[in-house]
């Protein structure tokens, strides 16, 4: 049966099975099924097989219509199209359930920015301290590719990440959103992360633009707001 179903499109698998249930079920229970009892059941079957097509129909277009527009967006976009799609929700990119993930991503962006510049430092800790092992005879290529770490991650915030956030449409966190040089500097030495001000302001209008909306359908429901 399950082999017979595979080879069958997903209207005829579904038909088939719709009209084999239904008469196993009246076996079940002694029911003897008259002719046009049975002719009942297959009409309803083919019928439920017709929607079933329909529906996979469809899903199909649906799936390539999202597959389309996914080439016309950017990486970040991408992202948050295919968040608001698993979620069951309409992919609508302007959409307050679009502007939370947004501003989510970011926060989860930032504080890898974070945690990538302090790893910079931790790294830095251990190459002065396998220099101390040796009396620091290599101390000046220590010392330069410490530096040279630094400058890498510099460059790639305050210059790599902007020009791909303006040529391509990317959201890269940048030099500024860590803070500056300042900030910068209290990642790589260990200091602790602070509040981006910029995405904490923007969940927390996100998250009371969503309870404004609420409270106005609820007052809706209850009666004529004022």
């Amino acid at each position: 049966m399950s082999t017979a179903c595979s080879r069958l499109t997903a209207g005829a698998a579904a038909k088939m099975r719709f009209e084999q249930d239904a008469l196993n079920d009246a076996t079940s229970k002694n029911i003897r099924l008259s002719r046009p009892q049975i002719d009942a059941i297959r009409n309803q079957a083919d019928e439920y097989g017709r929607l079933t097509d329909k529906m996979a129909s469809a899903k199909l277009v649906q799936n390539l219509q999202f597959e389309r527009d996914q080439m016309f967006r950017s990486e970040s976009e991408k992202g948050i199209a295919s968040q608001l799609r698993s979620a069951g929700l309409p992919v609508d990119l302007t959409s307050q359930d679009a502007a939370i993930l947004r501003a989510d991503n970011l926060v989860k962006q930032y504080g890898s920015t974070w945690e990538s510049v302090g790893e910079i430092g931790r790294s830095s800790i251990d190459k002065m301290t396998d220099g101390l092992q040796n009396g620091f005879k290599n101390g000046a290529d220590i010392f330069k590719s410490i530096l040279g770490d630094i400058n890498r991650e510099m460059l790639q915030l305050a210059v790599a990440n902007p020009l791909k956030n303006a040529i391509f449409g990317d959201n890269q966190t940048t030099l500024a959103d860590v803070g500056g040089v300042s900030g910068f500097f209290s990642a790589l030495t260990g200091g602790k992360m602070p509040v981006n001000p910029s995405v904490g302001a923007g969940i927390h209008n996100t998250a009371s633009m969503s309870v404004t909306r609420s409270t106005v359908i609820i007052s809706g429901e209850e009666g004529q707001s004022t």
